[in-house]
Order: C-alpha cells, then sequence, then structure tokens
C-alpha cells in the first residue's frame, strides 16, 4: 500500500480546521509546504520518509534559501520579513512529520 503523504497531511490539515484547531492547522501547513520546497513537488510517498531523508531534510532546513509561495491567483508573492528561530522550526517540522505518520505503517508495507 502507498500513501501520499502531501495529500494525508492536506486533509489531516482540512480536518483539524473542521475541529477547531486552527492553530495546530496552521503549524502542519508549514509543514507540509516546507516537504513541498524540500522534494520539490506537490506530492511524495509514505516509502520517500525514512530516517536518512529526515537527516537530509534538517540540512535543508537548517541551509539558507528563498522560499517564495504563490497565492490562489496564480501570482508569485515575495518572501515575507519573519524571523523564526531555526531550532524550534526544526523540531516542530521532524516532530509533526513522524507524529503524521499512520500508525503500525512501517510495519504493513515492504519498504
Amino acid at each position: 500500500m502507498d500513501i501520499d503523504f502531501l495529500k494525508f497531511c492536506s486533509s489531516y490539515i482540512e480536518s483539524l480546521k473542521k475541529n477547531g484547531g486552527i492553530g495546530s492547522a496552521n503549524n502542519f501547513r508549514v509543514v507540509r509546504n516546507s516537504l513541498i520546497d524540500y522534494f520539490k513537488r506537490d506530492g511524495i510517498s509514505i516509502k520517500e520518509v525514512h530516517s536518512n531523508m529526515l537527516i537530509s531534510y534538517e540540512r535543508y532546513l537548517r541551509s539558507e534559501r528563498i522560499i517564495t509561495r504563490t497565492n490562489q491567483n496564480g501570482t508569485c508573492i515575495p518572501p515575507g520579513n519573519k524571523v523564526y528561530q531555526i531550532e524550534d522550526c526544526i523540531t516542530t517540522c521532524v516532530i509533526y512529520v513522524l507524529s503524521s505518520i499512520p500508525q503500525g505503517i512501517f510495519t504493513t508495507m515492504k519498504i
């Protein structure tokens, strides 16, 4: 069984929003967007999320980069002036990625 991890994240984000978890949904959205930036595509298999990927992802999060977003009209939005504590962001991202993986997925799929 293969699961598109980003689709799973998106549906989980929507369920959080519907149940009043706006703050948590926003945190998951940030993580989902950073994974899209890291993989440079809108879909990733759950099979691609493993310990080596998380180490590489952490290096990516620690690196300097310019991130742009596209709004719903397709217009590119320039980076903002927000400053984040990188350590907090990395910890949050890794925790959310790991906690989002359905329980038992690694025991039921062939890697």
